[in-house]
């Protein structure tokens, strides 16, 4: 009896129909690790915003805070967050909360590194899965009125998703703001806080530069 085995055509064909379905599987899963990385991202974000907004609820309205007072430089002051609490001095100090446990809201995009950095730099100076808070109280530049106390500071909390060398960093939204109101003109928002520069510092109070734990080289 005689047999048959496949010839080369067939051969060809089912490699080309397996390499298809193989390409057509890597595109969905990558898509699938993309889309999972984003949702983690979500979640952490709105987890941090609202731990935001209720920590400015208790402390605009003298409800005790049991959260840590950290100066801009990260020094621990002895002290509760509470009004008087400056608004460079609450992210700090939320930041320092938000990361007690070394494994709380880490990036999606890199594991070994935070997804928080307190900074006033440029949107497209940040990396994928940052989430950045910076003092908002008045025109001239991210970072403004940083040095004005809580019951009248106004912040931003932002999250940065695509990766930079490919679409550009897009933030997926930027918070209107929490906390006081905004002004356009500085010298009466600089008057509407009780602002001195002998006591706070320049006007855009804030760190120029992205959190070391939060920053990386893409691809590194």
């Amino acid at each position: 009896m005689t047999q048959k085995g496949f010839s080369l055509v067939e051969l060809l064909v089912v490699v080309a129909i397996i390499g298809v379905l193989a390409s057509v599987g890597v595109v969905g899963y990558d898509r699938y690790v993309e889309n999972t990385k984003r949702k983690v991202l979500d979640q952490n974000y709105e987890k941090i915003l609202r731990m935001m907004e209720t920590e400015d609820l208790i402390v605009k309205n003298d409800l005790g805070s049991a959260v840590d007072e950290y100066d801009k430089d990260g020094n621990a002051t002895g002290n509760k967050i509470s009004g008087d609490t400056t608004c460079i001095e609450f992210l700090v100090s939320m930041k320092k909360h938000l990361l007690k446990d070394n494994t709380a809201f880490r990036n999606p995009y890199r594991t070994d590194k935070t997804s928080i950095t307190v900074d006033n730099r440029a949107w497209n100076t940040h990396e994928p899965g940052m989430i950045s808070f910076f003092c908002y109280r008045a025109s001239g530049g991210y970072g403004s009125g940083g040095g004005c106390p809580m019951l009248e500071a106004r912040f931003r909390v932002i999250v940065y998703y695509d990766p930079k060398g490919v679409s550009g960093i897009t933030p997926r939204q930027s918070h209107k703001g929490i906390g006081g109101k905004y002004t356009e003109n500085i010298a009466t928002a600089q008057t509407e806080c009780g602002w001195d520069q002998d006591t706070h510092g320049d006007w855009n109070t804030g760190t120029d530069n992205i959190d070391t734990d939060a920053a990386y080289t893409p691809g590194s």
